[in-house]
């Protein structure tokens, strides 16, 4: 941090990139939780359990990282996916440790479950654990990055999303700047940025040639801080740098953070990011900055994180599910107060 403005706190592996990307994060299993869970399911987390109706299926969902707001509205998927489809649902607590992940997955496969959805800490580590899962009839479903001989998978669009907020930037530009203005681009040095950057870049180029991309930084964790930074000297060094183009929303903070440090108004600068947080979400709804950010519809994805593996099982309904993503700008209000809703209170 360069100065005394406070940065809100909100890993190169793909895996340490869907962390900051807060596909998942934090809850504990309350009565309230027992509750939506409704009357077909049981949710476990750790060793502790709330029993409601003998299930049909024991899914495990391995999505290690639990810290993070986002967890929220993909429990309330998972508990929805349970209720539809008579499951109980055990949560992975391995955090960023692989060894715990494992150690999680083989306990299920011992037990056994009926099916795993997982986010692979490391894929190619993988490859033993789910040969062991077949051989008990277990199905094994990816989630966000495909698993070695997974059976299914829970994965994101992310072209289709960076393809939107190109569009939208491009918009925004031309109606602002006459189609020619300076773009930033905050980068990392995983492969998921090459999708969610890449295609919106190549739009901009087809829709606003007249537009230049002054700097492309690779940001690495702690994301906020280092996007504010990486921000803050983008904008010494081009003052007159008229959008922000993102990875995700923890740098699309960041930046917010430098741009009103440099004492701009929220109109000047152009910013999007990805994820949907709930921070972004209030911050676009709000007018505390202009921009996008492409919104996963996390209460839907979690609620496939449980369907899927039963479908496999079942032989019916889709083997994999693909999410979209819904582009929540300052001109899409409902659409950012729906999304705010599935985070509940």
């Amino acid at each position: 941090m360069t100065d005394s403005v406070d940065v809100p706190s909100e890993q190169t592996e793909v895996s340490r990139a869907f962390d900051r990307r807060k596909f998942i994060g934090r809850s504990l299993v309350s009565g309230a939780a027992a509750s939506a869970a409704l009357a077909s399911g049981r949710i476990e987390s750790g060793f502790a359990s709330v029993e409601v109706q003998t299930a049909r299926y024991t899914i495990g969902i391995g999505l290690p990282f639990r810290t993070s707001i986002v967890y929220k509205p993909l429990l309330a998927g998972f508990e929805q996916g349970a209720h539809e489809m008579g499951a109980t649902i055990l949560q992975s607590s391995s955090a960023d440790n692989l060894q715990s992940q494992l150690s999680d997955l083989n306990s299920w496969i011992a037990r056994p479950v009926n099916g795993i959805t997982m986010f692979p800490l490391s894929p190619n580590s993988l490859a033993p654990v789910v040969k062991k899962a077949h051989a008990k009839h277990i199905k094994v479903v990816g989630y966000a990055v495909h698993v070695p001989h997974e059976d299914g998978y829970v994965i994101f669009n992310n072209v289709q999303g960076s393809k939107a907020i190109g569009v939208e930037a491009a918009k925004w530009l031309k109606a602002n700047k006459g189609g020619a203005g300076k773009i930033a681009v905050l980068d990392d040095t995983t492969p998921v940025a090459r999708q969610r950057l890449d295609p919106a870049i190549a739009v901009l180029k087809q829709m606003v040639p007249q537009s230049t991309i002054v700097a492309r930084p690779k940001v690495d964790p702690p994301v906020t801080a280092q996007a504010f930074q990486a921000a803050q000297s983008i904008l010494q060094a081009n003052p007159d740098v008229s959008m922000f183009l993102c990875v995700d929303d923890d740098e699309a903070l960041g930046v917010h953070q430098a741009v009103k440090a440099a004492g701009h108004k929220p109109t000047d600068i152009w910013i999007a990011g990805m994820d949907g947080s709930l921070t972004a979400l209030q911050q676009i709804l709000n007018g505390e900055y202009v921009g996008a950010s492409g919104a996963l519809p996390l209460k839907e994805i979690g609620r496939q994180a449980v369907r899927v593996p039963i479908n496999l099982l079942t032989g019916k309904g889709p083997k994999h599910y693909i999410a979209k993503y819904l582009i929540v700008t300052n001109e899409t209000p409902a659409l950012a107060k729906k999304l705010i809703a599935d985070y509940g209170k």
